[in-house]
């Protein structure tokens, strides 16, 4: 094939893909945004709130996007071929449609490597920045002050409530604290009054006692205080383990370790590392899957290979979906189930890759005097 044909594909290409690509990040992003953006207006967050929660959250509906977008691009592409007979004219040529599938393994190479890089490199640092974020703001609405008689339990695993309120809800009195951050002990703090610091943010407590439960040890102990300093911050402690999204694929590999063999932690890091592999492969299993469909769908236009395209990639999120849960409960091993749905699909993509090739000289046979 010359390189004229395949520049021409390969040009064929990148339209329907950026179109689809910029339509669909912004459609999911504007979806999410909705509910975020009235809790953001509601603590009062500025430009820059608003960005690093955009910058955060994009990567995330990329990963999903960039496969989805490569398959439309080679349907919407190769059914405009297929229309307008310029497949039937490039075999005439000599140029039979398995040639024409360079230009599209090179597109699909381009798109695998975006999807890898940004579900292996991007993807965890941004989960972290996300959450690292929602932590600050939620913090910063304590540090506003609490309501009257009302529980507030936006820190994980601390419950705070107030009898009375003043000065805007930083001055406190009749407070009841649950602590449960550590587990082990567990403490329940009763004080006559106290007042949150927002430079901290910090609860300041006077009068008070401290009731702690160790579970481990099944013992109490009472302890009485004067004043007591309770920070606020949801930021993660120096040391505090990684969430799975969070981490990068050695990270999930060594801390599978640390667990024995067929434990449900270890299975879940497991699935995660696997099917952070497997999913940046869709990217060419549907490029090539897309071309090979659309020289099966002559008649069909633009709209219907958008449609088949989001209808496809649905019954592969969903056996991917399906696999991720036969994996984490153990039931096939994740090195084997996550890899499934590409399976599937790569021999699907094969079978109508070799089904068109051989279409396309039948049907070129017949129109041969």
């Amino acid at each position: 094939m010359g390189r004229i044909i395949f520049g021409y594909i390969f040009r064929e290409l990148w339209s329907p893909f950026l179109i689809s690509l910029f339509s669909l990040t912004s459609l999911l992003l504007t979806i999410r945004m909705i509910p975020l953006s009235g809790l953001l207006l509601k603590e009062r967050a500025g430009v820059s709130e608003f960005f690093q929660v955009f910058q955060s959250l994009y990567p995330y509906f990329l990963v999903f996007c960039l496969p989805m977008s490569a398959l439309v691009a080679s349907l919407v592409a190769f059914l405009r071929l297929s229309q307008d007979s310029e497949l039937l004219a490039f075999e005439a040529l000599g140029v039979s449609f398995y040639e024409l599938l360079a230009p599209v393994t090179t597109f699909a190479l381009i798109v695998f490597s975006l999807t890898m890089l940004v579900t292996v490199y991007v993807l965890p640092q941004s989960k972290a920045n996300f959450r690292q974020f929602m932590r600050h703001l939620l913090s910063q609405k304590i540090a506003r002050g609490l309501p009257e008689k009302t529980f507030a339990s936006e820190i994980p695993g601390l419950t705070i409530y107030a009898g009375q309120t003043h000065g805007g809800g930083l001055r406190l009195r009749e407070v009841f604290l649950y602590d449960g951050r550590k587990k082990d002990p567990e403490s329940l703090i009763l004080a006559q009054s106290g007042r949150i610091d927002p430079k901290g943010p910090t609860l300041i407590l006077k009068d008070g006692v401290i009731h702690r439960f160790y579970q481990k040890q099944d013992k109490g102990e009472i302890i009485r205080f004067g004043t007591m300093t309770i920070k606020l911050t949801l930021g993660a402690p120096p040391g505090t383990a990684k969430r799975r999204g969070e981490m990068g694929l050695l990270e999930l590999r060594e801390r599978a370790k640390d667990f024995p063999p067929g434990s449900k932690r270890r299975l879940k890091l497991e699935s995660e590392f696997h099917k952070r592999l497997a999913f940046p492969f869709a990217s060419i299993i549907f490029s090539i899957l897309g071309a090979a469909l659309a020289a099966q769908i002559k008649g069909s236009g633009r709209s219907a290979g958008v449609s088949l395209a989001v209808i496809l990639f649905l019954l592969y999120y969903g056996a991917l979906a399906g696999a991720t849960g036969l994996a984490e409960t153990g039931r096939i091993p994740p090195v084997l189930s996550l890899w499934l749905p590409n399976i599937f699909f790569g021999l699907l993509s094969g079978g109508l890759v070799l089904l068109s090739g051989q279409s396309l000289k039948i049907t070129l046979g017949r129109k041969k005097p």
